[in-house]
């Protein structure tokens, strides 16, 4: 098969992304300026989002990404450990921070479905469109090309974060969120894979790790989510970035290399294989 050929699904794939991304960021600046609640206007510029890229899926006719093999996940749901443990890390230390919230519970609401539709919209472009592009066309024959399609996924997921850069933030908090979440996606891909590409499981698990996370942040009592994404605020530094992304790098690596091991990826490579 040709080269571009092989490329081709991918680069639709990232095509579709970055427009339907930038739809979502301009609806939110719209939402912004017209919606006094951030909470309700958070949660409607991500709905939009979610019609965008259920849009996108439809358009492109990749609904099959929605089916899943249950047994897989039987077998595989133990690789998504890191963020279970994440979670429930969260979730125990936002109970303090929950009862002295002061969100109303119309904001709760919004809150809430902010985050399952995040799970849902980054879950769908990102594995469900982008990795099983990749997938599709390096195969799934070999670790190689299982971890290269994880690799460059997890680029692309990255990359994507660097539209926080005009969230006020400036380029270095916003380079440290695209750094940080490179790796993230490349840890996201492997347990995607070695749950038989489940993408409702990824989305369950993205979705309440993002809530956990910005509830300990202090969204519930009125935290901008502009100043939740200003990691380090104006103090970072070139260097304080650079240590910051190699450092969650390893985080994430170690358990990527550890779901990936051989033992546990044999059996899905030669099932793909018979295919």
């Amino acid at each position: 098969m040709p080269r571009r050929e092989i490329w081709k699904d991918g680069l639709l794939a990232i095509v579709v992304t970055v427009i339907t991304i930038e739809l979502y960021h301009l609806a939110g600046l719209i939402l912004d300026a017209a919606v006094s609640d951030s909470f309700l206007s958070n949660f409607l510029a991500q709905l939009v989002f979610a019609i965008l890229v259920l849009s996108s899926v439809l358009l492109i006719k990749q609904t099959a990404l929605f089916h899943c093999d249950a047994s897989l996940l039987k077998k595989g749901w133990p690789s998504g450990g890191l963020l279970i443990a994440s979670i429930l890390y969260f979730g125990l230390t936002d109970i303090p921070i929950i009862l002295e919230a002061t969100a109303t519970p119309a904001q709760w609401l919004c809150l809430l479905g902010q985050a399952v539709l995040i799970g849902f919209c980054e879950e769908v472009l990102f594995r469900g469109l982008i990795q099983r592009a990749f997938h599709q066309r390096l195969g799934e024959d070999s670790f190689g090309s299982v971890f290269l399609a994880i690799v460059l996924s997890g680029l692309v997921f990255g990359c994507a974060h660097l539209i926080n850069v005009d969230r006020g933030n400036g380029l270095l908090p916003a380079v440290f969120q695209a750094g940080v979440n490179a790796f993230a996606g490349m840890f996201y891909g492997a347990v995607y894979f070695r749950t038989g590409k489940n993408i409702w499981y990824m989305m369950a698990l993205h979705g309440l790790y993002d809530l956990t996370l910005l509830i300990s942040e202090g969204r519930a009592s009125g935290q901008a989510l502009n100043n939740i994404l200003n990691y380090g605020g104006g103090a970072l530094t070139g260097k304080v970035v650079l240590i910051g992304i190699l450092a969650w790098g390893v985080i994430y690596l170690l358990p990527t290399l550890f779901i990936l091991r051989p033992k546990k990826l044999k059996p899905l490579l030669d099932s793909k294989a018979e295919l």
